[in-house]
């Protein structure tokens, strides 16, 4: 049983950009892709709080209140600064949804909601951002749904939206205004690629574009072949796996970060749990707080810059599969964003990605983003400021992402877990890891490590820890779930 009641919130007041009704949108930002994101608390939260403080946020982040808008000429886009209200939905259900321990990546329309991306290009007036508050009635635990479109930025620029609402509904003074030049950049001067083979090697996906209609299928395929993983390891864990890694020999002039050792171990189980291991690594690289040579000159990104600031940068592991050690393959993630550390080559790397979204999009391509066959992605996003989006609860606030694919590897501060005193605390020094993978390489992955928390004599007795999976693994594939070979997926391409 579940009530809900809908509230369309507006700016406070009717809000503009330096006195424009409409902000270009890059080519980098033209994705159709959804940013769908929960903080969960342990309380519900209040109403009427809730709705002024979105008024005060949206104030701050007019582009929210807009809708798309295609230029006259070309194939250019733009966001309609509207002052549209947005649909924010508050309710209680009986469906404890992602509390629940049994949960593995089910949406459910009482916690789950998408805007329209079918028509999101082609109707004028599909909004660009909805929330949703659920509190599941028998504990009272809460979840902060966002649905964000793409192009309004990445998930950093999500989490200073969350942030910003976050302290307002407090109180509190908003971490900072956010800055919009990024939607002001030039369109790349590139009149071939031919001079940016070097970058094009590490961003070969995106040169390859393909019909909408294909990659919605490849996703759809990915989603019924995979299973989802939420696991959270103590930070004990994490730290012992770091000690080790920087004991087994130097990295990087004898210095290897927590961040690169305890990836380069998540990259090593995995490789250990394929048939055949990946060849490349993607890293996310922000430009956030750097500066780039862009179409000549020295631009600076600010951290509070909204839209899409980052480039997906990959780096081929060159060790062979029987040397391959968390050791080495944090030299190889470390490597790979020392390759953009130049702000000359960091420029290069964002036009060039900002030349084939544009391609792609006006050949009504899309690029694939929903993970790759042949590679794993990490994004290391511990430390960032996750949990600042806590709304009052900092040490029993969690995050929830709903979108998860195939060998694409989150990891950001453990969520919170149940204390024998009935109380929600997170680990502070704890990550949260997610992720999808085939059945038979998820429990490989498992086991893996399980054994070596066991090993460390770490405690697994909650149920998001690796032997807590494997045996609800183990229970979905006893009730007869199954999973076709890859060979599927591969004819797919």
């Amino acid at each position: 049983m579940s009530s809900f009641k809908v509230f369309h919130v507006a700016p406070e007041q009717p809000t503009n950009l330096a006195d424009r009704t409409s902000i270009p949108l890059p080519g980098s930002d033209l994705d159709p892709e959804l940013i769908v994101n929960s903080i969960t608390i342990p309380r519900p939260l209040e109403t009427d709080r809730l709705r002024v403080s979105l008024a005060k946020t949206l104030q701050l982040f007019p582009l929210h209140c807009g809708t798309l808008k295609r230029e006259v000429t070309g194939n250019a886009w733009s966001i309609r600064l509207t002052n549209r209200p947005v649909r924010l939905v508050v309710g209680v259900t009986d469906n404890p949804g992602p509390f629940s321990d049994q949960w593995m990546g089910e949406t459910h329309s009482d916690y789950y909601e998408e805007i329209d991306r079918e028509t999101m290009f082609s109707e004028r007036d599909t909004p660009l951002f909805l929330a949703k508050v659920t509190t599941w009635r028998e504990t009272g635990q809460t979840a902060l749904f966002v649905c964000i479109w793409h192009g309004l930025g990445d998930a950093f620029a999500a989490l200073h939206f969350l942030m910003t609402w976050s302290a307002l509904y407090q109180g509190k003074p908003p971490p900072g205004d956010p800055t919009f030049s990024k939607f002001f950049l030039p369109a790349p001067e590139i009149l071939s690629t031919s001079s940016y083979t070097s970058e094009l090697s590490r961003l070969s996906y995106l040169s390859l574009a393909f019909e909408p209609e294909f990659c919605a299928r490849r996703n759809t395929l990915i989603k019924e072949q995979t299973v989802r993983l939420d696991i959270d390891v103590a930070g004990c864990f994490v730290d012992k796996i770091w000690a080790s890694v920087k004991q087994e020999s130097p990295v990087n002039n004898g210095h290897v970060g927590r961040g690169d050792a305890f990836s380069g171990y998540l990259i090593a189980a995995l490789q250990g749990s394929f048939e055949k291991p990946v060849e490349t690594l993607f890293q996310f690289v922000s430009a956030r707080g750097r500066s780039a040579t862009y179409n000549g000159q020295n631009l600076y990104f600010p951290r509070s810059t909204q839209g899409n600031v980052f480039v997906l940068w990959s780096t081929p592991i060159t060790t062979a599969p029987n040397e391959q050690t968390p050791r080495t393959l944090a030299q190889t993630l470390f490597r790979g964003r020392s390759s953009l550390a130049d702000r000359d080559r960091l420029g290069r790397a964002l036009m060039l990605t900002n030349y084939l979204w544009s391609r792609a999009f006006a050949e009504n391509k899309r690029i694939i983003d929903s993970g790759f066959q042949d590679a794993i992605i990490i994004n290391w996003l511990v430390g960032i400021g996750g949990n600042e989006a806590h709304f009052g609860f900092p040490l029993e606030s969690g995050n929830v992402d709903w979108e998860s694919t195939e060998k694409f590897v989150q990891v950001w501060n453990a969520n919170p877990m149940k204390q024998t005193d009935g109380t929600w605390r997170r680990d502070p020094g704890g990550v949260h890891i997610l992720l999808r993978l085939q059945p038979r390489h998820a429990t490989k992955f498992l086991e893996k490590l399980r054994q070596d928390m066991d090993r460390l004599s770490i405690e697994q007795s909650y149920p998001s820890s690796p032997t807590s999976l494997i045996r609800r693994l183990q229970d979905v594939e006893s009730h007869g779930l199954g999973v076709e070979s890859r060979s599927t997926e591969k004819a797919m391409l």
